[in-house]
């Protein structure tokens, strides 16, 4: 409760619908993989946690602009979870 995400409510596939990253921009893609002759088809996100473990896993679709034929990039990594409290009432500024 109190607006504050626990690391296993995160836990599951998301799919990127927006981003404002310059670099991602810039890079056409999170991998940078994408331009020239392909382009960025998308980014799916699997995050998985447990109370030991947090990694993720990116996969992003990079379609090649001649025949349309496309492939997968996966980027894996760990991910942290950091709450900040308000020096006013200890409790999460999030």
């Amino acid at each position: 409760g109190g607006g504050v995400v626990s690391k296993e409510e995160l836990v599951g596939d998301w799919e990127l619908m927006y981003s404002s990253s310059s670099t991602m921009k810039y890079n056409e893609g999170l991998s940078g993989l994408a331009g020239g002759l392909t382009r960025f088809g998308g980014l799916k996100q699997k995050i998985i946690g447990t109370k030991y473990i947090s990694d993720v896993e990116y996969t992003e679709q990079v379609i090649g602009k001649l025949g349309g034929k496309s492939y997968e990039v996966k980027i894996t990594g760990d991910w942290d979870m950091r709450t900040e409290l308000s020096l006013f009432t200890g409790k999460p500024a999030n």
